[in-house]
């Protein structure tokens, strides 16, 4: 949990990891803005990487997810769940050589461009 100063809120992510995963990078992510007032949003954004192995040694050559930017918290654990099956399916058509963007019904995977 981050202060946003000045702005009377606070940015909130929780991120879930993998028992099994060989290092500590998070599967996904949930993040959100919570008013001081302790007023939650009615949606929360879902962030993933389909990677293998280390994210911060391979950052620009990984798929990320787009389209969960704006998840209602009620169809968190679905979203969650399709989530994880994509990045499953990713992960395989990346072992295959087949290459994205990976589209899926509301969302996409895609290879960030580096900000220069």
């Amino acid at each position: 949990m981050r202060l946003q100063r000045g702005r009377s809120s606070r940015i909130v992510q929780v991120d879930a990891y993998a028992p099994d995963e060989r290092f500590r990078t998070s599967i996904f992510s949930i993040t959100t803005v919570v008013k001081t007032n302790g007023a939650w949003p009615d949606t929360v954004e879902v962030r993933c990487a389909a990677a293998e192995d280390d994210l911060a040694a391979n950052v620009w050559n990984i798929p990320v997810l787009r389209g969960r930017d704006a998840v209602p918290v009620p169809s968190l654990a679905e979203e969650l769940a399709k989530t994880l099956a994509e990045r499953e399916q990713v992960v395989a058509a990346r072992k295959m050589g087949i290459d994205g963007p990976y589209i899926f019904e509301g969302s996409t995977w895609i290879i960030p461009e580096p900000a220069i």
